[in-house]
C-alpha cells in the first residue's frame, strides 16, 4: 500500500477527533506538497468543530525556499493569515504524542503528516548506474543512463546531467511522452530524440479557502481565481487517469 493510500484512510478518524476537541497537527515538510497540506488540513479541521494548532516543521529552509523571492513571501503571508506557525528545526523523532524537535524541544502532536522531497530509492545505490551525489539516476538529452544506454529513466528516479532541474510532477508528466518514443526507437533501432524539458513551468500553489498563488518564472499571482485555474486543471488530469484505468 502507498503511503497517499494509508493517510486518506485515517482522514475520516481525524475528522471525528477534530470534532471533539482542538488538536495539535505537526506537517513536516517544507515544499510545496508541505505547505499545501498545512494550509488545507488547517483550513478542514478549522471547520471541523474545535480548531487546530497547526505548524509546519520546515528542518532549516523557509517555506518553499528555492521560489521566487515574491512567491515565497506570498507563502509566508498566506501561512501567517491562516494561523500556521513554522518551526524552522528539524524534527528528529516522532513519538505517540509528540514531535521531538533537533534541539530536543517537544511539540504536541496529535498527528504528524510527512510530506519531504523525493528521494532516490536505496536499491539504486548497488545498481551499477551512474548516479548523481543525492543517488538519482543521471540521464542524458535522450533519458538514457549515462553509463548504462540501455536503460531508460524519467520523473523522481532520475535527473537529467545536461539540464538538472527541480523534482516537480510538471516534468515528470512531460517527460512521459518523450520516454515512450524513444523506447519504441530503441526497440527499432531508430535514432533517439532529445527530450528539452521547459524552462519554466506554471506553479499553482493552494492556500486551503478557496485561494491559490501562481508562479510563472518571477511572476506570481494570488486569488480565487487561481484556485479555479488551479482546481480545474488537477480534476482534469485525474478523470483522465481515472478514465484510462477504467477502459
Amino acid at each position: 500500500m502507498r503511503p497517499i493510500e494509508n493517510f486518506v484512510q485515517q482522514l475520516d478518524a481525524l475528522w471525528a477527533r477534530a470534532a471533539q476537541r482542538r488538536l495539535d497537527i505537526a506537517l513536516i515538510g517544507a515544499g510545496a506538497a508541505g505547505v499545501e497540506l498545512a494550509l488545507a488540513l488547517q483550513y478542514r479541521l478549522g471547520r471541523a468543530g474545535s480548531g487546530v494548532n497547526m505548524t509546519l516543521v520546515t528542518g532549516g529552509p523557509a517555506p518553499l525556499a528555492g521560489y521566487p523571492p515574491a512567491v515565497m513571501s506570498r507563502v509566508r503571508k498566506a501561512l501567517a493569515r491562516h494561523g500556521v506557525a513554522v518551526m524552522r528545526q528539524g524534527a528528529a523523532a516522532i513519538e505517540a504524542d509528540a514531535v521531538v524537535l533537533a534541539d530536543g524541544t517537544r511539540l504536541p502532536c496529535d498527528a504528524a503528516v510527512l510530506a519531504t522531497g523525493a528521494q532516490a530509492p536505496r536499491w539504486l545505490a548497488g545498481s551499477g548506474l551512474a548516479l548523481n551525489a543525492q543517488g538519482f539516476v543521471v540521464t542524458t538529452a535522450t533519458l538514457q543512463s549515462c553509463s548504462h544506454a540501455e536503460v531508460f529513466a524519467v520523473g523522481d528516479v532520475a535527473t537529467r546531467q545536461d539540464t538538472p532541474h527541480a523534482k516537480s510532477g510538471v516534468y515528470a508528466v512531460r517527460a512521459g511522452p518523450p520516454l515512450a518514443l524513444n523506447l519504441r526507437q530503441a526497440v527499432a533501432g531508430l535514432p533517439l530524440q532529445p527530450h528539452v524539458a521547459p524552462t519554466r513551468t506554471l506553479n499553482l500553489v493552494s492556500c486551503g479557502d478557496r485561494s491559490a498563488i501562481a508562479a510563472w518564472g518571477e511572476w506570481s499571482a494570488q486569488g480565487r481565481w487561481v484556485w479555479w485555474l488551479k482546481d480545474r486543471i488537477d480534476r482534469q488530469f485525474v478523470e483522465r487517469y481515472v478514465g484510462a484505468a477504467a477502459s
